[in-house]
């Protein structure tokens, strides 16, 4: 069985390049199902690499300097299970999925490790229907432990990059969640480019790695021929990027900004010019290996 992640940023297209999978009857494609999953995950890495742990800790941040082995990270089964009611009770699209998993974790000892219940998390999106090509699903801000979902064998993954200023921009963040104050880690521009800037390094850590594939925003939106062409060779699957086509096949009620023309790439007249900086300030080295040109180059000043 073959597996697939689409990953990235928030507002880099991930919605519309899932959408495009979903469209084609080889896939069988999820919206982001395990959200919390990776964010338990993520505690108990933390916990293995003596790093603080914080109440809430956003998902994405955390920095694996070493080397884990998946099957090293132990689980507790009724964390699991809890992370799983939770799921459960909210009744989404994805019932089904939690259920089979529940179902499949009921049966473990009380300790699961890291590669155990991905291995069971993958399993249990074919739910009985073994005539697909790739299982798989969109999930964002994953950060590095796409080092550790990387050494699942028949797991692929593709990670969109895209501009972290046009990111901040189209999120809206500068309109309606600027509170200026600088000092707060969770602020907006800082909080988002923090992951950006992890997201970049993981994927520049993983580029060159079989079974992984970086696609930039700027060729989703305006080389799409060539995205499809680079897919093909990724996956030996032909998708199509054709949006009318993508909407017809899906139904989609279409909210993403790989959809439509490249709404952030306005950034400059809109974002304030210390949001600008502190962006800079931040992801500026990691971006200027994307060939995404910086407005202060003086990071110091």
């Amino acid at each position: 069985m073959k597996y697939l992640l689409i990953t990235g940023s928030y507002r880099s297209g991930t919605t519309f390049l899932l959408k495009a999978f979903q469209a084609n009857n080889r896939f069988c494609m999820l919206f982001q199902p395990y959200f919390d999953f990776f964010k338990y995950f993520d505690s108990n890495i933390r916990v293995l690499l003596k790093k603080k742990k914080f109440k809430n800790f956003p998902l994405g941040l955390t920095k694996i300097n070493k080397k884990l082995k998946l099957d090293k990270i132990i689980l507790q089964k009724s964390k699991i299970l809890k992370v799983l009611g939770y799921l459960i009770k909210k009744k989404d699209i994805n019932y089904n999925y939690y259920k089979v998993i529940q179902k499949k974790i009921l049966i473990k000892s009380e300790k699961v490790n890291y590669q155990d219940l991905m291995d069971i998390m993958f399993s249990s999106l074919t739910k009985n229907n073994y005539n697909k090509k790739f299982y798989g699903f969109k999930e964002c801000y994953i950060g590095d432990q796409l080092k550790l979902l990387h050494k699942i064998k028949n797991l692929y993954i593709i990670n969109i990059i895209r501009d972290p200023r046009e990111i901040f921009f189209s999120r809206n963040y500068s309109k309606v969640k600027n509170h200026f104050n600088f000092k707060n880690k969770k602020h907006p521009v800082i909080m988002n480019s923090l992951l950006c800037n992890q997201n970049m390094s993981t994927d520049l850590n993983l580029k060159k790695k079989p079974r992984y594939l970086s696609i930039n925003f700027n060729d989703l939106i305006y080389n799409r021929r060539s995205v499809e062409n680079k897919i093909y060779r990724f996956l030996n699957t032909k998708i199509s990027l054709n949006i009318n086509k993508i909407k017809k096949i899906t139904k989609w009620n279409i909210n993403s900004s790989g959809a439509k023309p490249n709404y952030g790439s306005n950034w400059l007249e809109n974002i304030n010019k210390d949001e600008l900086s502190v962006i800079e300030k931040i992801c500026g080295n990691n971006m200027s290996k994307y060939g995404f040109k910086l407005i202060y180059k003086n990071k110091k000043k």
